[in-house]
């Protein structure tokens, strides 16, 4: 039998590393990703100053929560 891996080939975490209670923090935006509740979820601040924006964001897949810690301004208003 295989034994899971915590990172991949790149050096990322794998999602068995994610159910084991690992977090993922972007070094460019500084946005966190985690799992938790059947669901990966992306958070933090955008911006030091008074204007920053909060971003809390569920997400199905892992694929959809890293896209959306690198490259947080494609998320939709809504």
């Amino acid at each position: 039998m295989a034994t899971p891996t915590l990172f991949t080939a790149s050096g990322t975490l794998t999602p068995y590393a994610f159910r084991c209670g690992y977090i993922e923090t972007d070094q460019r935006t500084g946005l966190v990703v985690w799992w938790q509740h059947c669901a990966y979820h992306v958070t933090g601040w955008l911006g030091s100053d008074p204007g920053s924006v909060y971003v809390r964001k569920a997400c199905r897949t892992l694929t959809e929560a890293r896209k959306l810690a690198r490259f947080p301004y494609s998320l939709p208003l809504s």
